[in-house]
């Protein structure tokens, strides 16, 4: 939320409610299309059923 409201809503003026959801819209798509996305969680080694340790 805050950063929607500083690059944003601090800095457009909204005429109306129709106004407000095209631009969250468009705002969405684009912090969502350019922004890089963080790795998903590392995942564990792939580990070998079949080996055994003695």
């Amino acid at each position: 939320m805050g950063t929607l409201r500083r690059e944003l809503l601090d800095r457009a003026l909204i005429l109306d409610e129709r106004h407000l959801r095209r631009t969250l819209t468009r705002y969405l798509e684009h912090y969502n299309g350019h922004r890089p996305r963080p790795r998903r969680a590392p995942r564990p080694p792939h580990s070998n059923p079949r080996r055994t340790h003695q």
